[in-house]
């Protein structure tokens, strides 16, 4: 199989090639952009939305399901009611501050923004340790047909979070325009929020995969050792970007040890036998 810079150069898109593993201390990293904030990097490529506001819709698509409410349901009145009208003084739902991200994520945020990082982390896992997982996303990856964005935001709860958390943010910054105005004018910009949303559930799975196996690299685990490395999101930050605590499965590692030697005896053994 390839090498990991092989991998990355094969995975790699344009908007995250300049992403590295900052390491914070002996036991926790960050994700992190040579020149700027990863979420500016991210913004850079956005259009209406930010990365906090495609971080606070996910939240409250994520509080949502924790409610019982499937992908695809509509969000009852009650809740549309108490996301959206806001009077002055309370407390605003998922609202992040961009540049105060360790203190204003929800852990709701955090959880559905982790349910994105985590697919980039499985899917680096199955690269790593299926050949033909490799040539198949290679394969993708090559034919432009690698959208996982496109696939989120195909389901009909998260469009609906985009929408009222948009709308709630011009009610916010536009108390003179009625809420039919509003509503008029979130409508005319939904394919540009979708297209927001998808760049940004992108970003964040291309930006989890490339860091990831910089980080396998950098800590000397071998490339069959990535499904025994359970990665931990600690929180988000808006400078350091996505602070993140590894953790060892010991057992796990031995076990991929023991069938790497394994294969390795088996291949020098038919080695052998094709010299005779």
């Amino acid at each position: 199989m390839d090498s990991f810079d092989t991998l990355r150069r094969n995975y790699l898109h344009h908007r995250v090639e300049a992403l590295w593993v900052k390491e914070l201390n002996a036991s926790q990293w960050a994700i992190s952009v040579s020149d700027m904030s990863v979420w500016n990097a991210i913004d850079s490529d956005l259009e209406i939305l930010g990365h906090e506001d495609c971080l606070g819709a996910l939240g409250f698509f994520e509080f949502l399901k924790e409610e019982g409410l499937n992908e695809d349901d509509v969000i009852p009145s009650e809740h549309r009611e108490r996301f959206y009208k806001i009077t002055r003084g309370d407390r605003v739902p998922f609202l992040v501050v961009s540049n105060n991200l360790s203190n204003t994520v929800a852990p709701e945020v955090v959880k559905g923004f982790d349910n994105i990082f985590q697919e980039g982390i499985n899917l680096t896992g199955a690269i790593l340790t299926s050949e033909d997982t490799h040539k198949e996303l290679k394969r993708k990856f090559e034919q432009r047909e690698f959208k996982p964005g496109n696939e989120m935001i195909q389901k009909g709860l998260l469009v609906e979070c985009i929408f009222w958390y948009r709308a709630r943010q011009l009610r916010q910054r536009r108390r003179n325009i009625t809420n039919k105005d509003i509503f008029a004018t979130v409508n005319g910009e939904m394919e540009i929020l979708k297209k927001d949303m998808t760049k940004f559930v992108d970003f964040t799975i291309q930006a989890s995969m490339i860091s990831f196996m910089q980080h396998l690299e950098k800590a000397g685990y071998q490339k069959h050792d990535a499904t025994a490395i359970k990665v931990n999101i600690v929180t988000l930050h808006s400078q350091a970007g996505v602070i993140i605590y590894p953790e060892e499965d010991a057992e796990l590692l031995r076990d991929n040890e023991r069938k790497a030697k394994k294969e390795e005896m088996l291949l020098y053994w038919r080695l052998q036998q094709k010299q005779l």
